[in-house]
């Protein structure tokens, strides 16, 4: 990030908004520019009110947030992923409440084919749809790791119970709809 730059900030709730780095601070002094993972405060050009999980991103290069979650997940639980379950989801320093549509398939690991499944139990990996309580911008974890990857957690005793990476929307790619 450089001075100048356009960025757009996407906030749950709200349309995204493009403004312009004005100034960038690191320990007391200012900075032409900044990159990762130096942790750094941005001044913006336009007064926007940015919390903690809020994304800024250079303008035009992520897509707007989604609350429909489409996942490969290494389940890491003894306790099974069914339709219907609550769970939390940990997308960067965000987390939101979320509930599992459906598991579409998991991997035999023999065959290396997909399977159809109604369930992912202990070290199983699947594919599963999510409705998520509120927006996140999501991006398929082929194309941007950072924004791809997320975490499920339980609500009610807070242990991981998966990995997961954001796959697209089933039919947007055909040729990557089963690939886990």
């Amino acid at each position: 990030m450089k001075l100048g730059d356009k960025v757009t900030v996407l906030s749950p709730g709200h349309e995204p908004r493009i403004t312009t780095v004005t100034g960038i601070d690191f320990a007391g002094s200012e900075l032409a520019e900044a990159t990762a993972p130096q942790s750094v405060a941005i001044r913006l050009a336009d007064e926007i009110d940015i919390a903690r999980g809020d994304t800024i991103a250079a303008a035009g290069t992520v897509r707007e947030s989604s609350a429909d979650l489409y996942a490969a997940l290494c389940w890491l639980s003894p306790k099974p992923l069914r339709e219907g379950a609550k769970v939390l989801v940990k997308h960067g320093t965000r987390t939101v409440q979320a509930l599992v549509r459906n598991v579409t398939g998991k991997l035999d690991l023999a065959t290396f084919n997909v399977e159809a499944a109604s369930s992912l139990e202990l070290n199983d990996i699947g594919n599963a749809q999510l409705r998520l309580a509120a927006p996140l911008p999501l991006e398929n974890y082929l194309h941007h790791r950072r924004t791809g990857a997320f975490l499920v957690i339980d609500p009610v005793d807070g242990n991981t119970l998966a990995a997961g990476l954001v796959k697209d929307h089933p039919g947007d790619h055909e040729d990557e709809r089963y690939v886990i």
